[in-house]
């Protein structure tokens, strides 16, 4: 009895690891800090498929909270729109629009990995 114990364990472990590893995959784009020409910072984590955007606010974003922003279809670069938040992306700039304002942002330098390109 004690051994098909163990086994129950043990396959427990294996699915609990193989569980864990499959979450934390969907999050492999990683967390892009930007700032943008008035000062507001905040950074993005894309989905793993790009369809969405979670952005984070930092310095100066007062004007909205964490916001999760689904793709939009657009024929001119990557469009996100949600929760009062527009980021529109080409090259490496990001547009940030709000009600309040619409301001470039570009990447801050990371040495550890290369910015997002959001299509030419």
């Amino acid at each position: 009895m004690k051994k098909q114990h163990l086994g129950f364990i043990a396959l427990g472990v294996v699915i609990g690891v193989a569980a864990f590893m499959g979450l934390t995959a969907k999050k492999a784009a990683g967390e892009y800090p930007y700032t943008c020409t008035n000062g507001t910072e905040f950074s993005i984590t894309p989905s793993a498929d790009v369809s969405s955007l979670t952005v984070y606010p930092g310095k100066n974003a007062q004007v909205f909270s964490d916001t999760k922003l689904p793709k939009v279809t657009s024929n001119t670069g990557a469009l996100y729109v949600g929760g009062g938040v527009v980021l529109f992306g080409k090259g490496e700039t990001l547009q940030l629009i709000t009600a309040s304002s619409s301001v470039a942002c570009k990447p801050v330098a990371n040495k550890d990995s290369a910015p997002l390109n959001w299509g030419d």
